[in-house]
């Protein structure tokens, strides 16, 4: 049977892969594989959930208390709880605050409350608040991994939790693989098994 391999072109490859540090399409467009936020966006661009299994609004403490999957992990296996997302948020608050695409600007605070779940409370009442947490940006990442008051990793490899983990990368090419315990993985099983990316710095994006 023959490997499905999906073959990519990206202007820039290695473009940090920092959630509150990323700054180009190219890297958005790795990071989004590469990691998991609480939401994503069906193909009607309505609010769909990723890593989130529920959540309900809480209109007496003006909040969201928004549930995770049990089980979840980062690509090392360690476990993924409510605590890392409030670890990432507060960091992309941190970290991002110069950035035009500044996402947690109508966030007043979060709070996790247990490991499997977190308060998310806006500044002022929204509809599409949520959606904030559908963007690049808000990519759940692990104090175990990423510094806490600067940009970048620990490790030798970006360590996130999305649907591609990375088995290599060089200025030049980026290897992924799918990571099976990722939620989205079971409900598209035929998903490529091998993703290449490399370097076309003539052309945003290829795809072969």
């Amino acid at each position: 049977m023959e490997k499905k391999v999906l073959t990519l072109g990206l202007a820039k490859i290695n473009d940090r892969m920092d959630p509150a540090g990323t700054v180009t399409y190219s890297g958005w467009h790795v990071l989004t594989n590469i990691g998991s936020r609480l939401f994503m966006l069906d193909q009607n661009d309505l609010l769909a959930p990723e890593l989130a299994k529920e959540w309900v609004k809480c209109p007496k403490e003006n909040c969201y208390e928004v549930t995770i999957f049990e089980g979840l992990t980062f690509h090392d296996g360690n476990a993924l709880t409510a605590y890392d997302v409030e670890f990432s948020l507060k960091r992309l608050a941190r970290l991002d605050k110069k950035s035009d695409t500044y996402t947690l600007l109508d966030t007043k605070k979060t709070k996790a409350i247990s490991k499997t779940k977190i308060k998310l409370y806006p500044k002022k009442p929204n509809d599409f608040f949520l959606y904030t947490f559908a963007l690049p940006e808000t990519t759940i990442v692990s104090s175990r991994h990423y510094y806490e008051n600067k940009i970048g990793f620990k490790t030798k490899l970006p360590i996130l939790s999305g649907p591609y983990e990375i088995t290599a990368l060089t200025d030049s090419e980026l290897h992924m693989k799918p990571y099976e315990k990722h939620p989205y993985f079971s409900k598209h099983p035929k998903m490529p098994k091998e993703v290449l990316v490399y370097h076309t710095p003539k052309h945003s994006s290829i795809i072969y």
